[in-house]
């Protein structure tokens, strides 16, 4: 007879039943170990000895009864109970199985049935074992998805095969924004981007149909309503018959990876079609890497031509002796602009400027220099042309102040003040020379700035209109008036030397009023005279 090798715990009250049973499941191979109470078989339990089921009879005498040790025994340990006992009521029944599910054995009914009862109970419990052990593996295996699911950065989805979402894990809420329950059960197209969905849709459905894993990149609404960049890689998923049963998406968001794309296609738009020299130098500042179209255009050579070449063979011989210098000062300051002389493959040479920054590491090391290169020759040429004209401007005013200064003629510039309709009202002092301080008897702070009203509160504007007329339209005129305070006789010319103002030069004729009335006073007496003198002749001749 083959050993089992398994210990049972014998729970029986009757000392004799308790042998004679002890007894048989010996001579079955099992090991046996006895206790005669509830009590009892909860301390060997307890005790720690190895024991691989318990064969517990019901009704134990005085004590807990077999059904309440087992229940105790149960909180604690995984051993299979098997029950004795001598009745079959339902009542009795019911109470065994809401301890155990190995089921019951009435006494008396052969060590044969007992046996076999014994080894089912043992098999149900190693069955009921490897079952714990597969679901603690689901379980586990489920909680590491799960851990892993939510510590993920990308985003999982599963869908069926019409983009139906099944599945979405924690982190889509992380990088979309939505609740898990806004994207369960909707279309996965639904959340992209109108300009996508077809693209998007066309490689799914070749992913299904070819049975193959697909990556594609489009754009998913956020939640708050603006469009991510987003990398999809899809596996399908077989059923239990080899269907195509759906798909694992795995998405990450791109956009700034997108962002950063079109800026190197903008950077590099610009690189190659800057009207300036673009260049990058090697780690050791010594040879020309990389440049852009316009830089080997200004030396008269081609990229490939300059490509590997020097960076001191595009510099002219005499600027070569200062290099090292500014070199240094990239270097160490990181950046520095600098004026220089290059070299075209012609041998003629031009002016530039140079823009350069040095390229570190985090420890400060210079891994490149990327430099701008100008040529200034133009720049050079209008600013030696503005020297020219800013030296012949700053002569021409210092001429035509000396004579503004030194000028006989009193001259005024005004401008005119209109209302809010347009309509002039008053007129405001600009400028004035010292001949015009003397005319007006005021000096040129007393009235710059300063309006006719402000300066003769008591006096009508007569010519306003005139003066305004004169400002807006360019005309001139001419009056003349008499000073009584300083005893002069002026001729004034008004004219507009920009729309919105105009000018008044004031003429001491003086002289030329002083000399006329000389000249009509003495023609009035030499009339006179000579009145007097045919009177005379009248006289004579009547009485000679």
């Amino acid at each position: 007879m083959e050993k089992l090798n398994k210990t049972i715990l014998f729970v029986e009250d009757e000392s004799i039943t308790a042998m004679m049973q002890a007894k048989s499941l010996a001579n079955e191979g099992f090991t046996v170990i006895g206790a005669n109470t509830g009590e009892k078989a909860i301390e060997v339990v307890r005790s720690g000895g190895k024991i691989d089921v318990i064969l517990m009879d019901i009704e134990l005498g005085g004590g807990i009864d077999g059904t309440q040790a087992a229940k105790e025994i149960l909180k604690d340990y995984d051993i299979p109970v098997l029950f004795l006992s001598s009745h079959t009521e339902k009542d009795i029944v019911d109470k065994i199985e809401k301890n155990t599910s190995y089921g019951y054995v009435v006494k008396n009914t052969g060590i044969a049935v007992l046996t076999a009862s014994i080894k089912m109970a043992l098999k149900l419990h190693q069955a009921y074992k490897e079952l714990k052990e597969k679901d603690a593996l689901v379980r586990e295996s489920e909680e590491r998805f799960r851990r892993i699911t939510n510590a993920m950065v990308d985003a999982v989805t599963e869908t069926d095969t019409s983009g139906i979402y099944r599945y979405v894990s924690p982190s889509n809420k992380k990088i979309f924004g939505y609740e898990l329950e806004e994207m369960l059960g909707k279309s996965c197209f639904d959340f992209f981007h109108p300009d996508d969905v077809d693209p998007s849709m066309d490689v799914f459905i070749e992913s299904i149909n070819a049975r193959s894993s697909c990556k594609v990149e489009f754009r998913f609404r956020h939640a708050d309503g603006h469009y991510l960049w987003v990398e999809c890689n899809g596996n399908i998923i077989l059923n239990d018959k080899g269907v195509v049963d759906g798909i694992v998406f795995n998405s990450r968001n791109i956009t700034e990876r997108k962002q950063a794309e079109e800026a190197l296609r903008k950077w590099a738009y610009i690189f190659e079609h800057a009207e300036w020299g673009v260049i990058v130098e090697s780690t050791d500042g010594k040879i020309l890497e990389l440049m852009n179209p316009a830089f080997a255009k200004m030396h008269g050579c081609t990229v490939e031509e300059l490509t590997g070449k020097s960076v001191l063979d595009v510099f002219a011989p005499e600027a070569l002796a200062g290099l090292s210098e500014q070199f240094r000062i990239i270097n160490e300051s990181g950046h520095h602009v600098f004026e220089s002389s290059h070299i075209r493959k012609d041998g003629s040479v031009f002016p530039v400027q140079i823009d350069s920054t040095a390229i570190k590491d985090d420890s400060g090391k210079v891994l490149y220099r990327a430099t701008n290169v100008q040529d200034i020759t133009d720049r050079l040429s209008a600013e030696q042309a503005g020297k020219k004209a800013e030296n012949a401007r700053k002569e021409s005013e210092e001429k035509y102040g000396r004579l503004f200064d030194n000028m006989l003629n009193g001259f005024i510039l005004h401008e005119i003040i209109s209302d809010e309709n347009g309509a002039p009202v008053d007129y405001k002092y600009l400028e004035i020379n010292p001949a015009g301080e003397k005319v007006l008897g005021l000096k040129r702070e007393d009235i710059i700035g300063k309006t006719f009203s402000q300066l003769n509160p008591d006096a009508e504007n007569l010519l306003i209109n005139q003066y305004a007329q004169v400002a807006s339209f360019g005309t001139h005129f001419e009056s003349e008036f008499f000073d009584e305070k300083n005893n002069k006789y002026f001729r004034i010319s008004t004219f507009s030397p920009k729309r919105g103002q105009f000018a008044t030069i004031f003429e001491d004729i003086s002289e030329q009023k002083q000399a006329a009335e000389k000249s009509k006073k003495y023609t009035e007496q030499l009339e006179e005279l000579n009145a007097t003198k045919e009177k005379f002749m009248s006289l004579l001749i009547k009485y000679s």
